[in-house]
């Protein structure tokens, strides 16, 4: 004679723990719309500030050295504002590295005259943002920490811009 198992019913272990992780995944979901938080700051991050971004553009060409100035408006690849170029820049020959007659590389800088010639410029961009632990968010949406390539454009110039230091606006 054989013997038939009766096939169990109802909710095992594992119908429930999914079950959970549903409900939990979609109050997590309605109570972070309920409270309007997008996700673009972190928690904990300060109140809104001035800051200055201490910055780096290498090896600008000698029209594009000329072409940026104080109270220029630097704006983002999307068109979003970044901040604005204080007057305090710093124009000086682009520093190359050459190859002198061992083959060795030797630190020079750009002699070029004209089209030819290259500039290191440095200045400071103020602007309002955030500073959180992993950097800065100006505007509270784009991102910059030291050392990180923006390509920022004015009206009359696109160039990469290498940040080097964000320090708050002293009230």
């Amino acid at each position: 004679m054989e013997t038939k198992e009766k096939k169990k019913r109802g909710w095992q272990a594992l119908d429930v723990f999914v079950a959970a992780a549903i409900i939990l995944a979609l109050a997590g979901f309605v109570l972070s719309v309920a409270l309007g938080r997008d996700g673009a700051l972190p928690e904990g991050a300060p109140v809104k500030g001035e800051y200055a971004v201490t910055f780096e553009i290498r090896s600008l060409s000698a029209s594009g050295g000329s072409d940026l100035s104080a109270g220029d408006v630097m704006y983002t690849e999307s068109g979003d504002v970044f901040g604005t170029v204080s007057g305090r820049l710093s124009v000086t020959p682009a520093k190359i590295y050459t190859e002198d007659a061992d083959g060795k590389y030797v630190l020079s800088y750009s002699g070029g005259e004209g089209d030819n010639a290259a500039f290191d410029v440095k200045g400071v961009i103020t602007t309002e943002g955030y500073k959180t632990d992993y950097g800065f968010l100006a505007g509270g949406k784009i991102f910059a920490s030291p050392g990180y390539d923006l390509t920022l454009h004015t009206d009359k110039l696109t160039a990469s811009v290498k940040v080097i230091d964000i320090a708050k606006v002293t009230d």
